[in-house]
């Protein structure tokens, strides 16, 4: 039986003491160890963290501490998720809570449903372990209350069930090295690709790439899926257009020159030289890369225009320093072929790459037991050969 500890009451629940009622069915299972008044995202919630008993952490694979947020209002709000986003990734709870999961209390009576409904199309959300306040007063005297929504809510998701690409970290595993390695490239200006076969990760890693760059504020990046129609159908230098604007705005410097045929070059230096009088960075991000070069299949206007668009990026990097790029495909040909129609290819001999393979198996091992736990499985360490393999 777990209890409320001394500094919670004496900080916490001599201002609140209400709240001390939805907290009593959590002590069948875990202690409240911290609680305080936080707001984000123009909400104030109130937040908790539980310490799971032993008996809790076998049988649901809690490593950490849990936190539990009470949001007092009688309707829920998307905006509420991304505050609780934003106190678990700051300190107290960085490092010290569950990643994959926390629990909900709201005075919502559709709490379930509405974030039924939100997370349908949010695959990557958390474990949201919801209630609302009036079943938590009303459990008290059920000690199994917690857990049977803990089944519930665990025990029901196929968490290995997920094909798009990750754009949180919530279930990016494994490439850590790569990551720094690529990071660190991304410091020094350096241009990196990255290749692969279809599904194996790729773009993933770049958003995971992204999220870190944004987080450490190294560049400002931009992120271009080439197989878009929008994209590949566009000329050279109408796409040179597009990525101006779109650092153009992130530095609010303006767009001045004429981009067309004969003097888009031009006018896509003055921006990122204008860029580089703030002593901003940018990092260009391109995705399925052979849909807007020599060796595209259904835009063939690139097999000409791939030399006019990477002359001008890479003369403005050799120029200005402060430009670098990122490229992602199936295979290196655009970057290890020479010459373009007698040509040189730009690209030659300035990207370094590597192959984005499967995980190392202490990569997959630690993927099923986090994963695992979460749904109610076990894997014995003999079965991971045959997953590996």
């Amino acid at each position: 039986m777990g209890e409320i500890r001394k500094i919670v009451r004496d900080e916490y629940l001599l201002k609140y003491p209400d709240d001390e009622l939805f907290l009593k069915p959590f002590l069948n299972g875990f202690y409240v160890t911290w609680a305080r008044l936080r707001r984000a995202y123009n909400t104030e919630l109130k937040v908790f963290f539980l310490s799971p008993e032993d008996h809790i952490k076998e049988t649901y694979g809690f490593e950490n501490e849990v936190m539990l947020v009470y949001a007092p209002y009688s309707r829920m709000e998307s905006r509420t998720l991304q505050a609780i986003e934003q106190i678990s990734a700051e300190s107290p709870a960085k490092g010290r809570v569950e990643t994959l999961n926390y629990f909900l209390i709201s005075d919502a009576q559709n709490i379930r449903e509405w974030l039924n409904e939100y997370t349908s199309s949010r695959h990557e959300s958390r474990i949201i372990v919801s209630f609302t306040k009036d079943e938590l007063l009303s459990s008290r005297g059920d000690s199994w209350f917690i857990r049977r929504r803990l089944e519930e809510q665990f025990f029901g998701r196929d968490l290995f069930n997920y094909s798009l690409p990750l754009v949180e970290d919530t279930y990016f595993f494994g490439r850590q090295q790569l990551i720094m390695e690529y990071l660190d490239s991304i410091k020094r200006g350096e241009n990196k690709a990255i290749f692969g076969l279809r599904k194996t990760g790729k773009t993933s890693f770049i958003f995971k790439l992204q999220r870190l760059i944004e987080k450490e504020k190294i560049a400002q990046s931009v992120y271009i899926d080439c197989k878009l129609p929008d994209i590949r159908k566009s000329h050279w230098y109408e796409l040179l257009e597009d990525i101006a604007d779109r650092i153009a705005r992130a530095y609010e410097v303006p767009v001045s020159g004429e981009f067309t045929n004969r003097r888009a070059s031009r006018a896509f230096y003055e921006v990122v030289s204008k860029i580089k009088s703030q002593e901003g960075k940018i990092c260009l991000f391109f995705d399925e890369i052979e849909y807007i070069s020599f060796v595209a299949k259904l835009d063939p206007h690139w097999h000409t225009e791939f030399i006019d668009f990477w002359q001008t990026l890479w003369s403005c990097q050799s120029q200005l320093k402060n430009l670098s790029f990122i490229l992602a495909g199936v295979n290196p040909t655009v970057i290890e072929t020479d010459t373009v129609n007698g040509v040189q290819n730009p690209l030659f001999s300035i990207v370094s790459h590597k192959y984005l393979t499967g995980f190392t198996k202490d990569e997959v091992w630690i993927m099923l037991k986090t994963l695992g736990k979460r749904m109610g499985l076990q894997f014995a360490y003999d079965s991971l050969n045959s997953i590996f393999d």
